[in-house]
């Protein structure tokens, strides 16, 4: 994201900035999910680097800081996009549904096309994760399945064996994967893999369909029934061209996030001409 971000303003710059302004693009690394550190790098960037605008990154603990951007008026543009917050804070401009709504969008699907007689969740002990988990419960017991496994998980769990053993115990026909940390689910999927258990109908997931993930979990969920509410291929071929002439080491590493922020960042470079040479008070940007 890091690398898209820097040639998208590279671009800008090389053709003579906004109205002159050049871009000046500053990250910071909040680790997997640590709100502690999260909200620190807020205050890095805010205070220290004094950054006119958040664009693009991306951070499981995005919910810790959107109150701050209200009072500090700072936008977000095009974030990861996983918290409801984000699509009430309108200093927030997120680039695809939130957890909860993919709750139960997914939960829709699976009762209209796959109609399974039990089923299970795997989540992250998140609020939204579970709120998430929440929808689909709902969505699945009014359809009149029967939850028959459940397990909640933290970033970073090494091992899930146990927890694959006891999926095969219970037989749920399907299972929803709204871990959200994509190598969470990719543990689990290794998990059942060297076990060689996959639900009957197979799990469906929050779009996990970054491509570096591929190379970790390999071909068997596919083979065995993989189930994505999101993919990049279907409508990112632009995107890929674009990466492949101007971020040719991002190759490989194509994301569904990837390609809404690429857009959300067009949109958010567009907006500052179209606002004019006065958008902020300083002779240069930071975002």
């Amino acid at each position: 994201m890091t690398r898209q971000m820097r040639a998208l303003f590279k671009i800008v710059n090389d053709n003579g900035g906004i109205y002159g302004r050049k871009l000046t693009y500053i990250d910071c690394d909040d680790g997997p999910g640590d709100p502690a550190r999260t909200r620190a790098c807020y205050k890095k960037l805010v205070e220290q680097d004094k950054i006119f605008a958040f664009s693009a990154g991306c951070s499981i603990s995005e919910d810790q800081y959107q109150a701050d951007l209200k009072s500090d008026q700072i936008p977000a543009f095009a974030p990861c996009s996983l918290y409801q917050v984000e699509w009430a804070n309108p200093y927030s401009f997120p680039v695809h549904m939130d957890m909860r709504q993919e709750g139960t969008a997914t939960a829709n699907w699976a009762a209209d096309t796959k109609k399974p007689k039990t089923y299970g969740v795997i989540c992250l002990n998140i609020p939204d994760s579970q709120a998430a988990c929440s929808r689909v419960e709902k969505r699945m017991n009014a359809f009149g399945a029967k939850q028959v496994f459940k397990r909640t998980y933290r970033s970073g769990t090494p091992d899930m064996s146990g927890d694959v053993l006891a999926a095969r115990t219970a037989a749920p026909d399907m299972i929803f994967d709204y871990a959200i940390d994509a190598f969470v689910g990719a543990r689990f999927y290794i998990d059942s893999q060297q076990q060689d258990y996959w639900p009957p109908m197979g799990i469906i997931a929050n779009h996990k369909t970054i491509e570096p993930l591929g190379g970790i979990i390999g071909d068997y969920p596919a083979k065995k029934g993989y189930w994505n509410n999101t993919t990049y291929l279907l409508w990112g071929p632009e995107h890929i061209a674009w990466q492949r002439k101007f971020v040719p080491e991002n190759k490989g590493e194509s994301h569904h996030v990837l390609q809404g922020q690429w857009i959300g960042e067009q949109a958010m470079i567009e907006c500052m001409k179209r606002i004019g040479p006065n958008l902020t008070g300083s002779p240069s940007w930071s975002a």
